[in-house]
């Protein structure tokens, strides 16, 4: 058996210093040198203290086996938070609970992109998938894993099929059934030509999805922290509903909200938690609602004890089915990720219905190809700018680009109860959720949104369209008529 954590963090600490040490990047307007660079480190880090673990552990396997301590604890005590190995007076060794603590000391040491970890102990599924990501027309998706969306009187039928089901959700919003099911590349044709059978017209793999925003970011160049504008929502129904890691619930920076939280990732039983908890900070930063805020938060992130984080395009139509059921009017998405058949389908027909959908744009660089859903028609694709009204530097551009807000070095929850300073796009779409949950008293069209967005712009680019900054920079709060 091969156990697998993290060894000494001075250990990792030089292992960094010694990778990065002998690189130089040239400032550059494609992201992607940055990104590249950022997977090399990581991935060569991640073996390194993945093999001196196990070298190490393999060397005390028999004292654990024999429910004995060895006789030098000095010897094992290269980690901090040690004592999690000891629970009353039984020896427990690498607990899920223990890596995801070790994976968040080790990582907001290393300026990673994790910020928190929780174990999902209460909500987590009884057969929870393992984490396997493969490249797929070099996009990332789950090993031999495929989604279909069938009516109800197609799923009896589709289930008959002699095919692997992983998953079936019934999807109350759509009245239909979300199958993930699991077989190789080589048989897609197959499988299309069975479910085109039964009506299903689309057949897409279990994409994986990115948060869209850069965590732990340090200030540069000594930069005064960004202060979020006041979005007033105070005689709005508000109903906001977001997409994004775990919360951490019981941070300070959430007390005005009512906050209930939903679990739908079906690979592993760790969750991350600072990215939604920043993403919720800024939501509550909304204010005049008094204790009539609410805040439905959709839990889609996976995360490995490798440090490997995503939502699945699965957990997203789950995710997205039960925050329109609860009621959610305005839907805040602060992630990207390739274009995908299902899930574009899903979120036209919640669109259909008045639900809106506020997307970051991503944060691939000037260059970068679009990233969805921010570029689904309908969807309302949000950049960064810093309080000067410059773009993100990283920020996606495009004709996608429909507004943006403040999202560069602004002051947001950390997971650790504290607070931090992050930049990204997905901290700019919140702003624009909040002021369009600000209007959300009944269903609102697409020409709707439009305008009202266009009223709250304080800068417009001379030729009406941007594409970096859309129709604007969003700084009013929403006026009632």
């Amino acid at each position: 058996m091969r156990l697998k954590s993290y060894t000494s963090l001075s250990a990792a600490l030089a292992l960094f210093s010694s990778i990065a040490g002998g690189l130089m990047v040239t400032p550059t307007a494609d992201a992607q040198v940055l990104r590249d660079l950022t997977g090399r480190v990581e991935d060569r880090l991640g073996d390194t203290i993945a093999d001196q673990v196990d070298d190490r552990l393999n060397d005390r396997l028999r004292d654990v086996e024999e429910l004995r301590l060895p006789e030098n604890l000095d010897e094992l005590v290269e980690i901090d938070r040690l004592e999690n190995l000891l629970e009353s007076d039984r020896f427990q060794i690498l607990s899920s609970s223990f890596i995801g603590n070790t994976l968040e000391d080790t990582i907001n040491r290393l300026g990673g992109a994790v910020a928190g970890v929780r174990q999902a102990a209460q909500t987590r599924r009884a057969f929870a998938r393992s984490i396997d990501i493969e490249r797929y027309d070099d996009l990332p998706a789950m090993r031999d894993e495929w989604v279909v969306m069938v009516s109800a009187d197609q799923a009896a039928a589709l289930e008959a099929l002699d095919l692997t089901v992983l998953e079936r959700n019934d999807l109350s919003a759509a009245q239909s059934s979300l199958f993930v099911l699991r077989f190789p590349s080589e048989n897609a044709g197959r499988v299309r030509n069975d479910l085109a059978q039964l009506g299903a017209d689309i057949l897409e793999r279990n994409y994986v999805y990115r948060a869209a925003g850069q965590a732990a970011v340090v200030n540069e160049a000594g930069e005064q922290a960004s202060h979020l504008p006041a979005i007033d929502a105070s005689s709005a129904r508000f109903r906001l509903g977001m997409i994004d890691t775990d919360v951490e619930e019981g941070h300070e920076a959430l007390a005005g909200l009512s906050l209930r939280e939903a679990d739908f990732v079906s690979h592993g039983d760790l969750r991350p938690t600072g990215h939604g908890t920043a993403v919720a900070s800024i939501l509550s930063s909304v204010s005049g609602a008094g204790d009539d805020r609410s805040l439905l938060a959709a839990s889609a992130f996976f995360l490995s004890s490798e440090g490997q984080t995503g939502a699945t395009t699965s957990s997203l139509i789950q995710s997205i089915d039960w925050l329109v059921s609860e009621g959610a009017d305005v839907i805040n998405v602060s992630l990207t990720g390739p274009p995908d058949a299902s899930l574009e389908r899903f979120i036209t027909q919640m669109q259909a219905r008045g639900v809106v959908f506020v997307a970051a744009v991503g944060n691939g660089g000037p260059a970068a190809a679009p990233l969805y859903p921010a570029a689904y028609d309908g969807v309302v694709g949000v950049t960064a700018v810093d309080e000067a009204g410059q773009v993100y530097r990283w920020a996606n551009r495009g004709a996608y680009v429909d507004i943006a807000a403040l999202g560069v070095n602004v002051t947001v929850a950390a997971p650790d109860g504290g607070t931090r300073r992050d930049s990204g796009t997905s901290f700019a779409s919140p702003l624009v959720s909040a002021f369009l949950a600000g209007w959300a008293d009944g269903q609102l069209s697409e020409g709707d949104v439009s305008a009202r967005l266009a009223s709250a712009v304080s800068w417009a680019p001379e030729q009406g369209r941007d594409a970096g900054f859309g129709i604007g920079i969003l700084t009013l709060s929403p006026e009632r008529d």
